[in-house]
């Protein structure tokens, strides 16, 4: 049995594509490891040979003070995008051509939402203490 060249702990979903967002799917992003071999790349139970990708992107991005990696890997069938801890090189033994790209975190529709209430909430509790 061929041990993994990396392995980590990720969240990861295949309802995104893009640019990284702040978004619904991340909640109920699959937890699993993020496993990479001479030939492939599994996380939990997808699968992905290396000659059945056709793009791989690791954006680099800030979420508050951290830095965040997400590596976005587009199959002839699906798109994947994968968060690593901020301390983990996820490119490291992936042994494609990975372009970078620096971006900003965008906000889906629900994420704002989730945020407009959240703070109307705290807000509403402040001003109860008057």
């Amino acid at each position: 049995m061929e041990k993994p060249l990396q392995r980590n702990y990720v969240k990861a979903t295949d309802k995104e594509t893009g640019s990284p967002r702040h978004s619904s799917n991340w909640i109920f992003a699959k937890r699993a490891y993020f496993e990479v071999y001479s030939d492939r790349i599994e996380i939990g139970s997808w699968i992905i040979p290396y000659n059945e990708i056709q793009d791989i992107v690791l954006f680099k991005t800030k979420q508050m003070l951290f830095s965040a990696h997400i590596l976005q890997i587009k199959t002839t069938e699906k798109n994947y995008q994968v968060g690593f801890n901020p301390w983990v090189n996820p490119i490291e033994h992936i042994p494609l051509e990975i372009r970078q790209e620096e971006v900003r975190m965008k906000y889906s529709y629900f994420s704002i939402a989730t945020r407009l209430i959240l703070a109307t909430y705290l807000l509403l509790k402040f001003l109860e203490q008057f």
